[in-house]
């Protein structure tokens, strides 16, 4: 219940256009209630008064036919519209919650399931509150007045008639509960499925490489196969439904049939009351198969909007203090004995202190798993430390606004993202007001603009989906440009030139030494060339800071940073020990 009133809410967002909805529909049922009592009347003007008559009720039956007509078409646009403004309001809402969650969500969560949610679920949600809701303010006028019209007429067959539809009712809501279990798995699945194909999508150049065609058309079919297999056993439910509904159905307006054929005999009612009865029956007929397939929406929409609001109700870890203020930062970076443990348990950090003063760079190094990128994550709050502190300008970063916070914090990752967009778009992503002039500057700086100016179109040179018509080192180059447009006072280099060639990673490092000049600096890198410029370097191991210091002093050492250094450098004919024969 508590998912049903969350997605009323959501459709009372258009409260004004709801009740206008709720009126017309109650406007449409009531001619088709009439239209079968006018018929009974129509019955009996042929039988004793004549054509007079019965021209009369034929007139009468038009115009109820023309404001059925008119209203029915007005109440399925409106309804259609409310459940339509109600997806659109409830996948906004989604889709926001999405760009505020921190890394810790992702970690836990599948690409394709979360877009299934966004697309597959909300659509069932909206289908619920037009067809379910709006149109069951109508279904459910068009169950009770004709049982009301016909105890009027005859209390013993509009009581015959009462009680049965309730039975058969009562069985098909029954049974359309039975599916909720059923279509919250389906949609589960689905979600499963919609992950396989993105996965396979995404990675495809990689699928083609390692011949994993097979693997990959098996893992989806087996996803696939698994919705199939829900989708059949609700579908035989619900053909079980139909013929025990047409069964129990076909009885009851046979019970009608014979009590109300004895009447007409007895002269208790007239042919034509007989009549409008089966025109009753007929419509009751129709309503209670559509009770079930409303049913059968609220089980989808349930199912759906839990796995929705599941995400909306997602608390974010990431507290930001309620007088938390703006962070102009000159770029002192405080490490205070921080600690990290990602969802898992599994420590990441341990103890890390260190601290950069303004315009300062530090350099850190290690093997894979070691913690370089999680410090990198920290700093703008990607995560938050489990123990310890970390300050920028003496200002605990969890005080400050996250907005304010990440402007000043800017970061070329490995995986870089690129839009399916210009060269020039993908520059100026996130600075709205950014001049050509501006992404010409960023681009030289990254050395990207001798590259750009040689294609055809520029800096309008449309890039493919993921960048997939840019090599390794043009993307990083790309992303760099991108982060140096945005002008912060604190840049983070998580290992911007692992995918570059050692020719352009030197061009690189020479055009950023001025862009670089001023601002406090992060450099993550394998390559021991990358970092000799560092006023600090961080050896880790394990999440633990080994060694510290600058290039030169740690080289006098015979410590971790000494062996990385002379393992990197050391000629090849130093390697066969390696396995490394020339």
């Amino acid at each position: 219940m508590p998912t049903l009133m969350r997605l009323v809410k959501y459709a009372l967002t258009q409260r004004a256009l709801v009740i206008v909805t709720a009126v017309v529909m109650v406007a449409s049922i009531v001619p088709r209630v009439v239209l079968p009592r006018l018929a009974g009347d129509a019955v009996d003007a042929l039988l004793t008064q004549g054509r007079d008559a019965l021209a009369l009720i034929a007139v009468l039956m038009i115009a109820a036919g023309v404001v059925r007509a008119v209203f029915g078409y007005l109440g399925l646009y409106l309804a259609e519209r409310v459940g339509r403004v109600t997806e659109y309001r409830l996948r906004n809402d989604f889709v926001d919650k999405l760009q505020w969650l921190n890394f810790g969500f992702y970690d836990r969560q599948k690409t394709g399931d979360l877009m299934s949610r966004a697309t597959v679920d909300a659509d069932a949600c909206a289908r619920f509150i037009s067809t379910g809701v709006m149109h069951g303010i109508a279904f459910l006028m068009l169950f009770f007045l004709p049982n009301i019209v016909m105890l009027s007429m005859n209390w013993q067959l509009g009581l015959i008639a009462l009680v049965g539809s309730l039975m058969i009712s009562g069985y098909g809501v029954t049974l359309a509960l039975r599916l909720f279990r059923i279509y919250t798995q389906a949609l589960q699945e689905t979600g499963r499925m919609n992950t396989a194909l993105q996965e396979s999508l995404t990675g495809i150049r990689m699928v083609k490489v390692l011949g994993a065609q097979d693997y990959e058309q098996g893992r989806y079919r087996e996803r696939a196969s698994a919705v199939a297999s829900n989708f059949i056993l609700a579908d035989r439910l619900s053909v079980t439904r139909d013929a025990v509904l047409t069964f129990l159905y076909a009885a009851l307006m046979a019970a009608i049939l014979l009590v109300g054929g004895w009447q007409v005999q007895q002269g208790v009612i007239t042919a034509g009351t007989l009549a409008a009865f089966v025109l009753f029956l007929v419509m009751l007929g129709g309503s209670i198969a559509g009770l079930e397939w409303r049913v059968r929406l609220f089980s989808t929409a349930m199912a759906a909007g839990t796995r929705i609001f599941d995400v909306l109700d997602t608390r974010n870890p990431l507290v930001v203090a309620e007088d938390a203020r703006e962070l102009s930062a000159t770029g002192h970076v405080v490490f205070d004995s921080v600690s990290f443990a990602y969802t898992d348990g599994v420590p990441a950090l341990h103890d890390v202190s260190f601290e950069l003063r303004p315009g300062q760079s530090v350099a850190i190094v290690g093997g894979s798993g070691s913690g370089k990128s999680t410090i990198a994550h920290l700093l703008p709050r990607f995560y938050d430390a489990s123990a310890g502190c970390i300050t920028i300008d003496g200002v605990d970063v969890r005080n400050v606004t996250l907005e304010s916070l990440r402007r000043s914090v800017g970061i070329v990752m490995q995986d870089v993202f690129v839009l399916s967009a210009s060269i020039r778009d993908n520059i100026a992503y996130g600075v709205d007001d950014a001049s050509m002039e501006d992404v010409i500057r960023a681009a030289r700086a990254a050395q990207l603009h001798g590259f750009i100016e040689s294609l055809p179109d520029g800096y309008d040179s449309w890039v493919g989906e993921r960048g997939a018509t840019l090599s390794g080192g043009q993307r990083q180059r790309l992303a760099i440009a991108r982060t140096l447009l945005l002008a912060p006072p604190i840049l983070i280099l998580d290992d911007s030139t692992s995918s570059v060639d050692v020719a352009t990673e030197a061009l690189i490092h020479q055009a950023m030494v001025q862009a670089l000049r001023g601002r406090t600096s992060f450099v993550i890198a394998h390559r021991l060339a990358t970092v000799r410029r560092a006023d600090l370097i961080l050896v880790l191991d394990q999440g633990r800071i080994v060694e510290k210091g600058a290039h030169d002093d740690l080289l006098q050492r015979d410590g971790p940073y000494r062996r990385i250094h002379d393992l990197q450098l050391r000629p090849a004919d130093d390697m066969r020990g390696f396995g490394l024969d020339a």
